[in-house]
């Protein structure tokens, strides 16, 4: 009985220090340092954070494309985009953007089953330190 503790416990400890020690070496790897030694750091400029469609037809589906710059010394990783709702669907290079390149984030939005003024909020999740940012888009359906 005591050896079977024993052992359980032993695999409980080893099990813990394994994930501990991976999730150490993803941290490490986020980490980036410039030639000279200094920490690289990601920082985003958007061009046009908001977009207007104007006035749609119901059931249009539209598509805007926004212009993200990597101002910052370290690669620019997106890591997510959230959505407001089901109706925008964003699509975006999956590819660090290099400093002092540009990257382009696409929202497609379906108009079907909405009316009147629509806003809509894109979180983006980056590697910055901010961690996110947003972007924004309105339309009147009709």
């Amino acid at each position: 009985m005591h050896k079977t503790i024993f052992i359980c416990t032993v695999f409980l400890f080893l099990l813990v220090v394994s994930c501990k020690s991976q999730g150490n070496k993803t941290e490490k790897q986020e980490i980036q340092t410039t030639s000279s030694g200094a920490s690289a750091v990601a920082q985003v400029e958007v061009k046009e954070g908001s977009f207007d469609f104007g006035k749609l037809k119901g059931g249009e589906i539209v598509t805007h494309t926004f212009q993200i710059k990597n101002t910052g010394t370290g690669n620019l990783l997106i890591r997510n985009i959230d959505t407001s709702c089901g109706c925008t669907t964003p699509s975006y290079s999956k590819k660090p953007i290099k400093p002092g390149e540009t990257g382009k984030i696409e929202i497609t939005f379906d108009t079907k089953g909405r009316s009147g003024k629509q806003y809509k909020v894109i979180q983006v999740f980056a590697n910055i330190p901010e961690r996110s940012f947003q972007l924004t888009f309105k339309a009147d359906i009709h």
